[in-house]
């Protein structure tokens, strides 16, 4: 019984041992903020692939690490972004 244990701990440390060696090649993207756009409309209209919205008013943003950001702009602006 005990010996069963320790190979079962032993081939759980084995299974977990190649996750910990590329832990550290993990990209850091601390200093990149990735920012999400709302776009909300009064009406719409879907036709295949395309998405039509109609009245938008503006398109807000937001943004939570590495820092809280969030905000507006007129689709205009959105969109020569």
């Amino acid at each position: 019984m005990r010996y069963a244990t320790i190979l079962g701990i032993f081939a759980v440390m084995l299974t977990l041992l190649p996750g910990l060696v590329f832990a550290e090649h993990v990209i850091d993207d601390s200093k990149n903020p990735g920012y999400l756009f709302v776009i909300s409309g009064t009406s719409g209209s879907l036709d295949g692939d395309t998405l039509t919205l109609n009245g938008v008013p503006n398109v807000i943003y937001f943004s939570d690490r590495p820092d809280r950001v969030a905000g507006h702009l007129s689709l205009e602006k959105f969109v020569e972004s």
